[in-house]
Parts: structure tokens; C-alpha cells; sequence
């Protein structure tokens, strides 16, 4: 049994409870764990995209569409690329699960070819990063609470905003195998509500109410799910049409 496979599949099965559906992976080598982990489980809808900018970009809008969303991406310089996007992404409020695969800390700082520090490597524009243990068989104990802690931040159930999460996942060779039992799931698993259940709190959904005696217009930044609530306390006044873009033309 592989404790990489076991660990990522551990993940995912955690982190599709709480409300994971889309994962956009940018193939690499480092990366294989997480995504053969992605890939079997069938709960999840996998994109792949070849260039790490675009598949960042790609989880991006699927994030702005409600929920969270998971971008993954090999070890070295190619997390770099993923930059603009959690920029965006922690602007705008958007729930980011942004998995870089990295070298064990024995195989860090070594002058290997592409390979950089990727510890906090977002700084700021995320809601939080961790450095992950290396998986191990021998203390699976934790692998659910990191995801759950993971996943919790990045759709602000833990208290801060919405937001980017960088979850930097080393492995250490071999990164092919089957993957053991998993790690049973504990009352804080089983109560999990799924992202976009409860109501999220965020204080750039609704700038501005303008209200005429038939109608009101919402104006504000799109953010569909955290908006739900002001325009829904709204709508008990007023019938809501529909929503529309700024730039639709409407």
C-alpha cells in the first residue's frame, strides 16, 4: 500500500463531504498522487489543463460559479504560474483549494533544476497556507482534520472571508501505488455542513440597494452565493427578475 495514495485519497474523500465537486489539474509529475487521487474518485468532475495560468484561471470562474473549487499543480516553478489567478481569487472572495505538489524537505534547497522555496509561497493573497507532513502510515490520524481545517478556511467557515487556501503537498518517491483503507471519519466529518450550505457572510456583496415602489436594482461586486442572503431579504418586498451583469447590456 502506498501512503501517498492513501493520504490524497483521504483528502478527497474529506474534502468532497464538504462540498468539492470541480478539480482543474495541470499535469506534472510531483502532482501524481493527488491527481490519480482526484481522478478515481468519482464525485469529483476533473478538467485538465496543460498550462498551470490557465488551469488556475479555469478554477477560478468555476469557483465564482458557487462552492469551491481545487486547482493542482506539479513542484518547481510551475506553482508560480498559479499567481494572478489567487490574486484574483483572493480579491474577489472566491473559495481556492490551491494544491502545489512539492520535493520532501530532504530533496529542498538542494540546486535541483525549476525547484524553489514554495513554503507561503501566495503570501498575502491567501487566507492561509501549510506545509503538509509527508504522508506516513504510521500517523494517519491527522490526514482528515487538515483537510477539513483546509477546506473550512477557504469558504470562511472558520470565521475570516472566503478565500484561497495553498495546501503545498511533498512527496516522496514512489508516487504510483494503490492506496490502503482510509482513515474512519469522525463526528467533526460526519456533521459537516457542504460548502455554500450555511450563510456566508461578506461585507463587499451588496454595495449599494437603490428601491423604487415596485422594484429594487442590487448593485455591488458578482459574488452568487454570499449575495444570496441580502438580495433574498430584498426579494420578500420586491419581486427580483433577474440578475444581470454589468456588462451584459441590460
Amino acid at each position: 500500500m502506498s501512503a501517498n495514495a492513501t493520504f490524497c485519497a483521504t483528502l478527497v474523500d474529506e474534502w468532497v463531504v464538504r462540498g468539492l465537486e470541480h478539480a482543474v489539474i495541470a499535469p506534472g509529475s510531483r502532482s501524481t498522487p493527488l491527481a490519480l487521487a482526484l481522478r478515481a474518485d468519482d464525485r469529483v468532475t476533473c478538467h485538465t489543463v496543460l498550462d498551470e495560468r490557465s488551469a488556475a484561471f479555469v478554477a477560478l470562474g468555476l469557483a465564482a460559479d458557487g462552492g469551491v473549487s481545487l486547482v493542482l499543480c506539479t513542484s518547481g516553478t510551475a506553482a508560480v504560474n498559479l499567481h494572478p489567478a489567487v490574486v484574483e481569487a483572493g480579491l474577489s472572495d472566491l473559495a481556492v483549494l490551491v494544491c502545489t505538489a512539492d520535493r520532501p524537505p530532504e530533496l529542498r534547497g538542494v540546486g535541483a533544476p525549476q525547484t524553489i522555496d514554495q513554503i507561503d509561497l501566495f503570501g498575502s493573497a491567501v487566507r492561509w497556507s501549510v506545509d503538509a507532513p509527508v504522508p506516513d502510515d504510521s500517523d494517519p490520524a491527522g490526514w482528515r482534520e487538515l483537510a477539513r481545517l483546509c477546506i473550512d478556511t477557504a469558504s470562511g467557515l472558520r470565521g475570516g472571508r472566503p478565500g484561497p487556501v495553498q495546501v503545498n503537498l511533498p512527496f516522496r518517491e514512489p508516487l504510483v501505488g494503490p492506496a490502503g483503507p482510509l482513515p474512519v471519519s469522525g463526528p467533526a466529518t460526519e456533521g459537516a455542513a457542504p460548502v455554500g450550505g450555511p450563510p456566508r457572510r461578506c461585507p463587499m456583496a451588496c454595495s449599494r440597494v437603490a428601491v423604487w415602489s415596485s422594484s429594487a436594482v442590487v448593485t455591488g461586486v458578482s459574488q452568487p452565493t454570499s449575495s444570496a442572503a441580502p438580495i433574498g431579504s430584498v426579494g420578500r418586498c420586491w419581486p427580483i427578475r433577474r440578475p444581470v451583469s454589468a456588462v451584459s447590456g441590460v
